[in-house]
């Protein structure tokens, strides 16, 4: 199966992060928790029924990480190098900690299209997993899915 936007949403919670530059912002999160639309076929289909998009064809990769509650699993539609959604299919973290970390994240993560980010304070491992099964899925991509 495969999810991307949607959802359950959780009550807003505000955490705090480091992001790139090295600021600490606060983050107010009404967050994706596993997420909705589906999509077919991981790895094989392209975006917009077969259409082109920016960057080449998209294609869905599955990546997979460890987090507070166990295995994160997501994945990445990308086109090209153009990290363009991040769906989370599945996980066992909590999900006003967890959970809101993992949506702001996964925001960041289409902002700066890298997982080359911190993790959420109070959220450490959940964000080094999520980042971990993002990271796992552009490799995949990156390596024609080995």
């Amino acid at each position: 199966m495969n999810f991307f936007r949607g959802g359950a949403w959780a009550p807003a919670l505000l955490l705090f992060t480091v992001i790139p530059l090295g600021c600490a912002i606060p983050l107010g999160c009404a967050a994706l928790l596993g997420g909705c639309a589906a999509l077919r076929g991981a790895g094989t289909e392209p975006a917009a029924g077969g259409r082109e998009t920016p960057g080449g064809p998209a294609v869905i990769w599955e990546g997979t990480g460890r987090g507070w509650g166990g295995e994160i699993r997501v994945q990445v539609r990308v086109a090209g190098a153009i990290i363009q959604e991040i769906g989370i299919v599945s996980h066992d973290e909590d999900p006003f900690i967890g959970g809101e970390a993992m949506a702001e994240l996964r925001e960041l993560v289409l902002d700066y299209q890298s997982a080359d980010l911190d993790a959420v304070s109070g959220a450490t491992e959940s964000s080094q997993g999520f980042l971990a099964a993002v990271e796992d899925a552009l490799n995949r991509a990156a390596g024609g899915g080995r």
